[in-house]
This record gives C-alpha cells, structure tokens and sequence, in this order.
C-alpha cells in the first residue's frame, strides 16, 4: 500500500460495506477500545436505521461522518441502559463519571442523555450541571437539553 494511500485511511475510524450483499464493518485497530464500541454501534445502527443500498454499497465512517444523530442514538440504547443511566443522573453524576462508571465513549452518553430528554425522561434535576459540562468542555449546543431543533 503506498504511504499516501493509508494516509487517507489511518484517518477513517471505521469502514461499513456490503460483501456479498452481507453488511461488513471494519474498525480502525488503532482507536481506543471505547472509540472501537462506538464505530461498532454506530455502523449497525447506521446499517439498520438506513438503507445500506442507497450508499453505493459502502461508507468510510469518519470523524466527521460520525456525527449523525440517528446511528449514535441506536448505539447509545445498544450499549447502555437506560433506567441505569437515568439513577446515576439522580445520583448526581456527570457525563464524565457516567463515562469512567461504564467504560464508554463520551458522545454515546452526551446523544443517550439528550435522547433520554427526548422521550420524555424528567431531567430537571440533572439540566443545570449538564449544561455546565457541555460549556466546561466546549461541546456543540445541540448536546444541550434546551437546544432548538
């Protein structure tokens, strides 16, 4: 392979295809085990959530592909439970110890959070040090509960 050549892929997180009209997912073996489970869901629940057909039958998966909010939100409820995360919110624990609690990526809690705001779950309680979070980090605002859209 030339160097130019895995330039270009040492920069993709994951590769999502279809082989034989069987979907197939490949995971960049250089990320770090919480980037590698959120590629994972992210690719099923891209693959499940859009039809794969339509995508000339496949998708480099990148930082900048990975930000669609439909797979994230598949592989948020993929990876965690709610009711769990919901009792660490009432316990007053931030995105970042609900993180280090499961040993997971960080924008699978922050889009299972928002989605948890959108089905319904009372989320008063946990608004104020949630927003606080997000402007600590300074995260996009669609991560925050009042965002428009």
């Amino acid at each position: 392979m030339s160097p130019n050549l895995w330039c270009h892929f040492k920069d993709v997180l994951g590769f999502l295809s279809l082989h034989f009209d069987k979907p197939l997912i490949l995971i960049n073996s250089h990320l770090d085990l919480q980037t590698k489970q959120m590629v994972c869901g992210y690719a099923l629940g891209h693959q499940i959530l859009m039809d794969l057909h339509t995508l000339n039958k496949s998708l480099a998966i990148t930082d900048k592909e990975i930000c669609l909010y439909e797979p994230n939100v598949f592989a948020s409820h993929l990876m965690l439970d709610s009711e769990e995360v919901y009792q660490m919110t009432k316990h007053k624990m931030d995105a970042a110890q609900i993180v280090a609690a499961k040993c997971i990526h960080i924008n699978l809690v922050l889009v299972k959070l928002l989605d948890q705001h959108h089905l319904g779950y009372d989320l008063r309680h946990y608004h104020a040090q949630h927003h606080a979070f997000i402007e600590q980090l300074n995260l996009p605002e669609y991560f925050r509960f009042d965002a428009a859209g």
